[in-house]
């Protein structure tokens, strides 16, 4: 199966931007380039992602995914045990912690190692 996607430029924007599709969804970000070899090879390293995840090699990271940080995590985390009545100042003050750790990290960069470290 062949995989495609395009570049396109979009109107009050100086970047140009690419499209491609995954399981029937068209996902559509900026390559942050101007250039349009530059634009290429962006969407190219897009369409890499896509075939690994289709064949079961790594998971597929979107853009949107890409942008979720730590505390927006654990603020979801916080109302989750507030609607449900779990919430306690252990699990406040746990969290507490674990934000100032890694709480501008994105979600994505964190790892094993990088928490190990």
């Amino acid at each position: 199966m062949k995989m495609s996607g395009r570049i396109f430029s979009r109107k009050g924007s100086s970047f140009l931007w690419c499209a491609y599709y995954l399981r029937g969804r068209e996902y559509r970000e900026s390559t942050h380039e101007t250039d349009p070899q530059k634009a290429e090879k962006f969407l190219k390293r897009r369409l890499k992602a896509v075939g690994a995840d289709q064949i079961g090699a790594a998971p597929f990271i979107g853009p949107h995914q890409e942008r979720v940080r730590i505390s927006e995590l654990l603020d979801a985390l916080q109302a989750d045990y507030q609607l449900r009545e779990k919430d306690s100042p252990q699990f406040r003050s746990s969290l507490k912690y674990v934000r100032l750790a890694f709480g501008d990290w994105r979600a994505v960069e964190v790892t094993a190692e990088r928490v190990d470290e």
